[in-house]
């Protein structure tokens, strides 16, 4: 498959909506060990904002939009990793980043396919938790619980924002449901990039099988799960886009985030909404991409006509323009 003499290094990173994925690859890209990391990444949509928020400084990120590698997607996903395989010299290191409602289990046992064996070296099933939003996320979908069971590294993230004696209270449930998981608290702005490079695989993974039981789009359609894109050619307002963020009705939405034009900014803003926490940050320049405003949002019984509006809204009136 390649000439390569060492297997390459792969380490799946899993976690709920909004637990801070994005946070830790952009913490990876950047590493002060001089590895060349490649990552793959999936969403739940048919658009893909993480691709754009993922701060790469080669062309080493590759998208797998529009399903879930751990349902629909699982033979992309081989064949992505075959490619990279073919041209992994420059490669040290391999990231697979998971979208927030997927089962892990599947994605690793088609790592562990047997025409990859002997070409990659599966690390481990790094799992983040919000610390955050932990009990509201425990009580909406079995992914959640299913993440933290197959992990490895349990990344609790967010601990900055919770007291100290509901943390232990975090850290004692993950041991609960996973004994032989090993329990890491961090923010957001410290991720512990150390352990994401050393081999800490302690899981079975469920290797005696490959049937992927999981109904994915079952279990998404009785929580109600779905997801509201908006797009816009046109700049928004950024006053009315802070006024649309203090006032989008949080309560069924699970996560937020899009990449946003606005007017008179030449630079991109990100916005971000998780649980009752919500962001506005500029992120950076457009570089070749066309200026183009692209927003989803992921929740239950979500009421697109009432957010569709409510962002029509903020875009720069035609005769203003």
């Amino acid at each position: 498959m390649n000439s390569r003499i060492k297997a390459l290094p792969v380490v799946v990173i899993s976690g709920f909506l909004g637990s801070g994925k994005t946070s830790l690859i952009n913490a990876a890209l950047t590493n002060d060990k001089d590895l060349n990391v490649a990552v793959i990444v999936n969403e739940f949509g048919a658009i893909s904002i993480d691709h754009h928020l993922i701060k790469a400084t080669t062309s080493n990120v590759i998208e797998l939009a529009n399903g879930c590698i751990c349902c629909s997607i699982r033979e992309d996903l081989l064949t992505t990793i075959k490619h990279i395989l073919a041209n992994a010299n420059s490669v040290d290191y391999l990231i697979v980043e998971t979208t927030g409602l997927a089962d892990p289990i599947p994605i690793i046992q088609t790592l562990l396919h047997a025409s990859l064996e002997n070409h990659i070296r599966l690390d481990a099933l790094v799992t983040l938790v919000d610390a955050a939003n932990y009990e509201k996320n425990m009580c909406v979908a079995d992914v959640v619980t299913q993440q933290i069971r197959a992990a490895d590294l349990l990344i609790v993230t967010k601990a900055d924002l919770v007291r100290k004696s509901s943390l232990k209270d975090i850290e004692k449930h993950l041991l609960t449901l996973n004994p032989q998981g090993r329990v890491v608290c961090s923010s957001l702005e410290s991720m512990p990039l150390g352990l994401l490079f050393d081999p800490i695989r302690s899981n079975t993974y469920g290797q005696t099988s490959n049937d992927h039981t999981h109904d994915h789009t079952r279990e998404l359609h009785r929580l109600g799960i779905e997801s509201f894109i908006f797009t816009s050619p046109h700049p928004l307002e950024y006053r009315a886009v802070e006024r649309w963020i203090k006032n989008v009705p949080a309560a069924n939405i699970l996560r937020g985030k899009g990449l946003l034009n606005l007017k008179g900014r030449s630079a991109s803003y990100v916005f971000h909404l998780v649980g009752a926490r919500c962001s506005l940050e500029v992120n950076g320049s457009w570089d070749a991409k066309k200026p183009v405003t692209e927003i989803v949002i992921i929740g239950w019984n979500l009421n697109h006509l009432e957010l569709a509006a409510s962002l029509e809204q903020c875009v720069v009136d035609k005769r203003r323009r």
